[in-house]
């Protein structure tokens, strides 16, 4: 949740208990309409006796909705001594998240994703290929080692993303996937695709393989509070 405007409403209540501070938490997803979300004040302000009042927003406080993260259509490459050719490996992000999940689940259900598809692909070893949040530079790191040629390759595809994946990556598109694609398929430098891509997004890579593809600017999903405070001006 995005909270960018507040707008203000004071109902007319009786109650004229005195509290200072209040504390509101909204047990439901509570989807904002057009970037604004509508608070009211507590009952007991309205008609709290005194002179000239000062009401503040203090702090906001959202709980992030369960949401369905998707990154598909591409692949880890790994070099086959036996064929002399590149093995192909499907691979995508797929995580359910519930109700107040934090990125310290997403992560464990990345990786649990991650390692079961390379696992039942065939991958001799998924332990070389991470997929996962990174909390000390808020991105989203997909990294290959390994002692064999290998790298990440994306697919030529309409769709990559779903749209919880773009909303917590603020893409407006995958227009992105669709330049790493031309790199896989070898149509452009590492340095031509760096040029093309928005800041938030580091690689590193040669050939048509990314060994790294850093996704930065990601939201965190750390909660909000929303609190106020009322006062009488001196």
């Amino acid at each position: 949740m995005q909270v960018r405007n507040i707008q203000n409403i004071v109902p007319s209540l009786t109650d004229k208990s005195i509290k200072i501070y209040y504390e509101h938490v909204m047990m439901k997803p509570t989807k904002i309409q057009e970037s604004q979300y509508t608070y009211e004040y507590p009952r007991h302000w309205v008609e709290y006796v005194g002179g000239e009042k000062a009401i503040e927003i203090r702090q906001v406080r959202s709980i992030p909705a369960g949401r369905t993260i998707l990154l598909k259509n591409f692949n880890v490459l790994r070099y086959n001594d036996e064929t002399k050719k590149q093995d192909s490996f499907p691979v995508a992000v797929y995580v359910n998240l519930d109700t107040g999940d934090d990125m310290k689940v997403f992560n464990t259900k990345l990786q649990t994703v991650v390692r079961e598809q390379l696992t039942a692909e065939g991958h001799p070893l998924p332990s070389e290929v991470t997929i996962a949040y990174n909390f000390e530079t808020n991105s989203i790191d997909f990294k290959v080692v390994s002692a064999k040629k290998s790298g990440f390759t994306f697919n030529e595809a309409y769709v990559y993303s779903n749209e919880n994946f773009k909303a917590i990556a603020w893409l407006d598109n995958d227009d992105c996937f669709k330049k790493i694609f031309k790199f896989s398929d070898s149509k452009m430098s590492i340095d031509d695709l760096r040029g093309m891509l928005p800041s938030t997004f580091t690689v590193e890579g040669s050939a048509g393989l990314l060994t790294r593809l850093s996704i930065g600017g990601i939201w965190s999903r750390k909660n909000i509070v929303i609190k106020s405070s009322i006062s009488e001006f001196a």
